[in-house]
């Protein structure tokens, strides 16, 4: 089994990968793109939803590193806005 915390960046890295394929992507379709579809919608509410999933990420591990006894404690965001 992978260790807590490697799991964690590697999984943070692949969400990250997704993120800019999303955006580059994105950003291409906007050169010459046809009207925007439901799929196209879709696809920037994912990448909206992916940054700020990154940007929680990311103020957690500020907070963790700054507050190093709250490190260990676990707890459960599952839910969505």
């Amino acid at each position: 089994m992978i260790p807590a915390p490697e799991l964690l960046n590697t999984s943070l890295a692949q969400i990250r990968t997704l993120e800019r394929f999303l955006s580059e992507q994105l950003d291409e379709r906007k050169a010459g793109a046809p009207p925007a579809t439901a799929e196209t919608d879709a696809c920037h509410e994912l990448l909206g939803r992916i940054r700020g999933l990154l940007a929680r990420s990311a103020q957690l591990t500020v907070l963790n590193l700054s507050c190093p006894d709250h490190s260990s404690t676990r707890r459960d965001d599952t839910a969505t806005t």
